[in-house]
């Protein structure tokens, strides 16, 4: 039988962390934590409906895999889909992972693996027609929660989540004001994150 320790070892590896006697490394681990708790509490409030998660926003895929061990952790046979440009930001390129990245990440943790669509978010979006329990929204900039919001509210189902990464965020002008043009009143989690359920 596995210990404790062996677990929490384990699910920080996933997180690029390894522990070491020899030399502690300055890491921010209640982030994790947090996001995932956050995560879990968000799952509670969708156990009754029905529909899969959708994050935009990917980057090297941790937030995917906390998502995608919740969706294991209850199986519910929900999709997980993740959308990135996998490029990096427009125009800069700044914070750039790429698809392989992805595959590293889970394969750490042998996760249930997304599927994983490649494009911005105005070319790929328009396309998806699933049902959406759980939308997980950390796409840093104003214009892409715009176009996120416009494709994918439809689909969100009564009684969904979405989860906002940036919402009164400094660092990302303007996406407050653009999630409350649609009308959207949040509320805020014990962990700090910002959601709504429709």
């Amino acid at each position: 039988m596995k210990t404790v320790k062996f677990w929490v070892k384990k699910l920080l590896y996933v997180f690029g962390i390894e522990i070491s006697r020899s030399r502690p490394r300055n890491i921010n681990l209640p982030k994790y934590f947090k996001k995932m708790l956050c995560f879990q509490r968000m799952f509670e409030i969708i156990k009754n409906v029905e529909g899969d998660v959708v994050e935009c926003g990917v980057a090297a895929g941790y937030s995917l895999l906390q998502l995608s061990i919740l969706v294991a952790e209850e199986s519910k046979n929900r999709k997980i889909y993740g959308f990135d440009s996998f490029e990096g930001l427009p125009d800069s390129g700044d914070m750039k992972h790429t698809i392989t990245d992805v595959k590293y990440t889970f394969k750490r943790f042998n996760g249930h693996f997304p599927v994983l669509t490649k494009g911005f978010f105005k070319d790929t979006l328009a396309g998806f027609q699933g049902k959406i329990a759980l939308l997980h929204l950390d796409c840093d900039l104003a214009e892409s929660y715009k176009t996120c919001l416009r494709e994918l509210y439809p689909q969100i189902v009564k009684g969904g989540v979405i989860i906002f990464d940036e919402y009164d965020n400094p660092k990302w002008p303007g996406v407050k004001e653009v999630i409350e043009s649609f009308g959207i009143k949040v509320e805020k989690d014990i962990s700090g994150k910002y959601y709504f359920v429709k």
